[in-house]
């Protein structure tokens, strides 16, 4: 079973194949590591089109990231995001400089993932992605982005 199929053991909802999960209902969420994401993967809504954007974490002293370059993508797609209707956005915050930094980092060594920059825009249905700067390229966006949106 590949990282995004449906778990369809006893107990599970027929429509989703996944038991429920109120925490993952919502339009947007905010990961905060590795097992949340993971745990993510378990119960996600696969008739929504996912799209899952792996950045820096904030620093708990400043409460800014470490990456500005990761500030200024999560800002522009938050801002396109509210367009969409049967689209999940979820942000993936994948730890500190020296967490990402590290070639142990979860993130780094999930062989499904193959994350190697941040930021990484990522549609989960279409496996098409955006690393670096390049997810802020309108034109690059839009080979993303599913058919509802229209930018």
């Amino acid at each position: 079973m590949d990282q995004f199929s449906s778990d369809t053991r006893s107990g599970f909802s027929s429509q989703t194949g996944k038991s429920s999960n109120q925490k993952y209902a919502s339009k947007k969420s905010n990961l905060t590591n590795y097992q949340d994401y993971l745990e993510y993967l378990h119960y996600m809504d696969e008739s929504k089109i996912i799209y899952f954007l792996f950045t820096s974490t904030d620093s708990p002293i400043s409460g800014y990231s470490w990456s500005p370059i990761c500030t200024e993508v999560q800002e522009v797609l938050e801002k396109r995001v509210e367009e969409l209707h049967n689209s999940v956005f979820v942000v993936i915050h994948v730890g500190s400089q020296d967490e990402w930094e590290d070639p142990d980092n979860p993130f780094r060594q999930d062989k499904n993932l193959q994350l190697k920059v941040l930021p990484t825009f990522m549609n989960v249905k279409s496996g098409k992605r955006l690393e670096g700067l390049n997810c802020v390229k309108s034109e690059l966006l839009e080979l993303v982005w599913e058919k509802e949106c229209d930018f």
